[in-house]
């Protein structure tokens, strides 16, 4: 069984400095292994550099271990639906719960129609709508999708408890 390291199939050129990824090229020859001698896969993806004679590919690993700091930001792409209890954040970071009228996710540049609902005076648990007001959200202000339920045929929004 013969034993292959990546240097047996490619050269690591350094590191891609927009995407993180090593840049690498391929030697001429063509190496075949048994399966069993795979770690993991990666994805050669071919970069078009200024300057290059040799054609040079991006190694996407997409199993690399990735390093959250504390303090690192991720983004984690919202798509709502009709419906859907949406989280939205306003002024000085208060955050809100609404409820999705109509949306585009063909158009990520389209604002969300939503109506509000606030705490019911009653029972600060539930909350009720707001107003027959229809107001349009940025999407850049939606935080994520509340979970919850709905009760009083639909009329009351009850969040879980986190």
């Amino acid at each position: 069984q013969t034993a292959a390291y990546p240097e047996d199939i490619y050269k690591q050129l350094g590191v891609h400095n927009q995407t993180g990824y090593a840049a690498v090229c391929l030697h001429q020859q063509r190496v075949i292994l048994p399966a069993t001698s795979l770690l993991r896969k990666a994805i050669l993806f071919p970069l078009k550099e200024a300057g290059t004679h040799q054609p040079l590919y991006l190694a996407l690993d997409f199993m690399r271990p990735f390093p959250i700091t504390n303090g690192s930001l991720v983004i984690v792409p919202v798509y709502v639906e009709v419906n859907d209890m949406i989280l939205v954040v306003g002024d000085n970071d208060q955050q809100w719960f609404g409820k999705v009228l109509d949306c585009s996710n063909v158009d990520q540049q389209a604002p969300i129609k939503v109506v509000f609902y606030i705490q019911d005076g009653r029972c600060r648990e539930r909350y009720v709508r707001e107003s027959r007001h229809v107001d349009r959200v940025s999407r850049k202000s939606v935080i994520g999708i509340a979970n919850g339920t709905w009760a009083n045929n639909g009329k009351e929004w009850i969040p879980d408890r986190t």
